[in-house]
């Protein structure tokens, strides 16, 4: 009896520990050197460069749609909502959107590296194409 019990507490500090990892990630685009510089990711927040962040709940860990700006096609992404949107200042100045960024959208394309696509709006985005995608950038990490 003592077994299965050693066992669920050891599968939950595996869980809790994955849950706790964060990601570094370096932008490899112009666009996201010049916005966020590099960024660490964690299931609980984004923190860019300058040390500002925002606040992260996953909503779906396996979200299907047509998420990537190449045109692609369909890819298999996780959908954060940003808790307490904001639209912070980030590098020179810049900002994610005109308007308080909503959702997070993470996705890792077949041809490598990480995208993160951040969202304005009320509504979850759902890769369809009339989602209120406001900026987006490819990293390495």
């Amino acid at each position: 009896m003592r077994l299965p019990v050693i066992a669920i507490v050891l599968l939950s500090n595996v869980v809790i520990a994955q849950a706790q990892e964060s990601r570094r990630l370096t932008p490899i685009s112009r666009t996201g050197e010049a916005v966020t510089g590099p960024v660490t990711l964690s299931a609980s927040a984004i923190r860019f460069a300058n040390g500002r962040s925002l606040a992260l709940v996953l909503i779906d860990a396996a979200a299907r749609g047509a998420f990537d700006s190449a045109g692609s096609g369909p890819v298999t992404a996780r959908i954060y909502r940003v808790t307490g949107p904001a639209n912070p200042v980030l590098r020179n100045g810049n900002t994610l959107c005109g308007t308080p960024v909503t959702y997070l959208v993470v996705y890792e394309p077949a041809s490598g590296g990480v995208h993160l696509n951040f969202y304005q709006g009320t509504d979850k985005p759902a890769g369809r194409g009339n989602d209120k995608l406001c900026f987006f950038s490819a990293y390495e990490g």
